[in-house]
């Protein structure tokens, strides 16, 4: 059975999930550049310059437990980095599902800010993995076995493992 990369395991490495995260954008997102943090990234982890000239921000999170008010402090801040240079839409990756009350909170941003608020979370992740395998062999994971994508993205849906040849 073929190993499969956990998103969330790869987050206890900051450095190696938001690589990770900036590699896998890049393959959905030909022409994506990825932004070196180092000294501050201004709310940008990676911005996708638009044909219309307009950007599309990314800010790559890689916080494994639940979105406390400290998190979310550090997700608005770089937000309010991000708005100042007008960017056309912005979209937060973490390698986690957001709860109701996370979720809550997330919409509040969005009736804020005057461009579209997005989110990627664990199951989208998981879902442009399944659809970019090659992903894997680049971040060269090695994981148990018995790990697998798991974990319902819709309550009472059970993933199924790809094909492998």
């Amino acid at each position: 059975m073929m190993r499969r990369l956990r998103w969330e395991e790869l987050a206890q490495d900051w450095k190696a999930f938001e690589d990770g995260v900036a590699a896998l954008l890049g393959m959905v997102y030909p022409g994506l550049r990825r932004v070196n943090g180092e000294g501050g990234d201004r709310g940008e982890g990676a911005v996708l310059e638009l044909p219309d000239g307009e950007r599309h921000v990314f800010q790559i999170k890689s916080f494994t437990g639940r979105l406390n008010p400290v998190r979310r402090r550090k997700i608005q801040s770089s937000l309010d980095r991000a708005a100042r240079r007008g960017p056309a839409r912005w979209t937060l990756v973490l390698p986690l599902d957001l709860t109701p009350g996370e979720w809550d909170w997330f919409d509040r941003l969005r009736e804020v800010y005057s461009f579209p608020l997005e989110l990627h979370g664990l199951c989208e992740m998981k879902a442009m993995s399944l659809k970019h395998p090659a992903i894997e062999g680049l971040l060269h994971v090695s994981l148990p076995p018995s790990t697998r994508i798991g974990g319902p993205c819709v309550s009472g849906v059970t993933p199924i493992e790809p094909f492998s040849s």
